[in-house]
């Protein structure tokens, strides 16, 4: 998913997002339920086949959520540009994390661009809107049919529970 992103004459068709969002959102769902979570949920661990089919891979910084958070004090793991917001302040993943993370995909493959940017980790973790730093780049989305656009990217982790069931059309 990744390449296809970087490529702007490649861009992806809204039905395409949809099976993409729809796959991705059940492979976690799996995941969730096992009481796995990713936390580096972004376009270079979703894997598209030769026929459009989604796969999310490297699980790598997962951990199984009734476990001890495995980070060291002071120190995240994942991607900044796809952190929720309660990872971009240090504390532990949860399944709404990487539905968090999801969302911003969705975002990126909607529009081609990230929701926001930075000089370096801290300056994309200090710019990330729901923390209160910067602005959005969310004009320009386009019109979503009403169930793909219940994937929201909420601050408050709550708004996000339930899993990723909750969020496949």
């Amino acid at each position: 998913l990744e390449e296809r992103l970087e490529r702007p004459e490649a861009a992806l068709k809204l039905q395409e997002i949809v099976a993409i969002m729809r796959q991705v959102g059940h492979a976690l769902d799996a995941a969730h339920t096992r009481g796995i979570v990713h936390r580096d949920v972004k376009p270079g661990n979703i894997l598209l086949d030769a026929d459009g089919r989604a796969r999310i891979t490297d699980f790598g910084v997962a951990r199984i959520a009734a476990e001890s958070e495995a980070t060291i004090p002071g120190t995240t793991l994942g991607s900044v540009h796809y952190f929720s917001p309660e990872q971009a302040r240090g504390e532990p993943a949860i399944a709404a994390s990487d539905i968090f993370s999801l969302g911003i995909v969705l975002y990126e493959m909607l529009t081609g661009v990230r929701p926001w940017e930075g000089d370096s980790a801290a300056s994309v973790a200090l710019a990330h809107p729901l923390r209160g730093g910067g602005e959005s780049r969310a004009g320009g989305l386009p019109r979503l049919p009403r169930r793909e656009s219940r994937l929201g990217c909420r601050g408050d982790r709550s708004g996000r529970s339930g899993g990723a069931a909750n969020r496949r059309a």
